[in-house]
């Protein structure tokens, strides 16, 4: 008997532990109908969970978010607009339509109240988007960090020439019709970019464990484009000079037009070019390049450096070995290869 009173004890305790476990949950979190749900829904994003549909992946429909907020905003005096954004569907362009800067943004939560906030604040000559969520509850049993997902409606008016940032985590977004006369910089970390219609003064782009696409391009001066383990497929790619850094991931840039650097560590990179209008410079270690040229480019081949190795994976279809009559430009490579090929069109 004193045995069966022990049993019975110890299944006595565990009971109370579960009904102070499960109301704390129920104070933190809401009801569990929402606690099911977020459960069941729950959804994260990774480079893989991307298709072509720009509304798939997200975890929450438009129609259950319910905290919204709208700002109509002059942009006199402001020389950089800097958009921070969490966990965000983000849509942005210039509109000849609009004289102030127009954000509409909805909010969501996958369960309990934290729901994601817009802070918009002016420092100087800058002008702060941010997205961010406010926790204000200990995270009891939730499935991750962010708990709120949000949707951006940005609205820039074609009057304005300054500088942009977009600062993005987990985000899913669409940025087009951006004509600038200063620089644009670009920054994901995980989720998906579509990048089309931009011009600029410079622009930088980072890509971390993200996908990232680029069409149409259109820059003065240098583009800088750095991925690491994602991809970046780009068209219709114009600059002065093109700078491409490839950290164990995959780079595609077609009809390209500029001088270009590329280092390639791990990973793919291919080059396609409408035009060679400058020297191209290509480094690689471990991983693969490939340069297509129109043909009759007007190009030499130069191998420099120690290693021998890259001589030997220099793949080359053109009129002549390692070299074109009547060079113009030069292509110098150089690195320990496991693979470089350069071939006409």
């Amino acid at each position: 008997m004193k045995a069966v009173g022990k049993v019975a004890l110890g299944f006595f305790i565990g009971f109370l532990v579960l009904l102070i476990a499960g109301s704390v949950v129920l104070s933190t979190t809401g009801t569990f109908d929402q606690l099911w749900r977020a459960i069941e829904d729950r959804s994260f994003y990774s480079v893989s969970d991307f298709s072509d549909d720009y509304e798939d992946g997200f975890p929450i429909e438009e129609d259950d978010m319910d905290y919204s907020d709208s700002k109509r905003l002059s942009l006199d005096g402001v020389k950089t607009i800097v958009i921070e954004a969490n966990a965000c569907q983000l849509q942005a362009q210039q509109e000849e339509s609009v004289d102030q800067l127009s954000a509409d943004f909805k909010s969501g939560v996958l369960f309990g109240d934290d729901y994601a906030r817009m802070n918009i604040e002016t420092k100087e000559d800058k002008l702060y988007i941010k997205i961010k969520q406010e926790r204000k509850w200990i995270r009891w049993f939730r499935p991750g960090e962010a708990t709120s997902f949000s949707k951006l409606d940005l609205r820039i008016p074609a009057s304005y020439q300054g500088e942009i940032e977009w600062e993005l985590n987990a985000c899913d977004a669409k940025i087009s019709h951006i004509k600038i006369t200063e620089d644009m910089d670009v920054s994901l970390n995980a989720g998906r970019l579509e990048l089309s219609e931009v011009k600029a003064k410079a622009l930088e782009m980072d890509g971390n464990a993200a996908a990232v696409s680029l069409r149409e391009i259109l820059v003065n001066q240098k583009a800088e484009f750095s991925c690491s383990a994602g991809s970046l497929y780009g068209d219709l790619v114009t600059a002065e000079e093109i700078s491409v850094d490839n950290n164990a991931a995959e780079t595609k840039l077609e009809r390209i037009r500029g001088r270009v650097e590329s280092e390639c560590s791990a990973g793919s990179v291919l080059l396609s070019f409408a035009q060679v209008t400058g020297d191209l410079d290509v480094h690689t270690s471990v991983g693969s390049t490939e340069l297509i040229v129109p043909k009759e480019s007007p190009i030499r081949v130069v191998v420099k450096g120690k290693s021998q190795e890259v001589r030997d994976h220099i793949n080359w279809n053109g009129s002549r070995q390692y070299e074109m009559k009547n060079y113009q430009y030069t292509v110098t490579a150089s690195g320990n290869a496991s693979e470089l090929v350069l071939r006409e069109q």
